[in-house]
């Protein structure tokens, strides 16, 4: 399934090219496959992927070890579908 046609693409691209976003920025991997490479599944992958390194950084930067914590909140609207992504969390080792 293509979501955008090859004109769409390069426009996308090129808005993205000048729009001062730099290599630091995150755009998922899936859109800059030919075509899109969108799924339910590479979405999940994606989230467990960004939360691990995210909340890893955290927990180094403050000092806390995972244990210590006796909650999460968690807020997100696209993946409301899938298990909670606090109980991914804390759940995942």
């Amino acid at each position: 399934m293509q979501i955008l046609d090859d004109r769409e693409l390069e426009i996308s691209r090129e808005l993205l090219s000048s729009s001062c976003v730099s290599e630091n920025a995150y755009a998922p991997a899936g859109y800059f496959e030919h075509p899109l490479a969108l799924s339910m599944e590479k979405g999940r992958q994606e989230i467990k992927d960004v939360f691990k390194e995210t909340v890893a950084k955290l927990l180094e930067r403050s000092g806390v070890a995972a244990k210590e914590l006796d909650f999460v909140i968690t807020a997100g609207t696209v993946f409301s579908t899938v298990p909670s992504m606090s109980g991914w969390l804390l759940s995942h080792d």
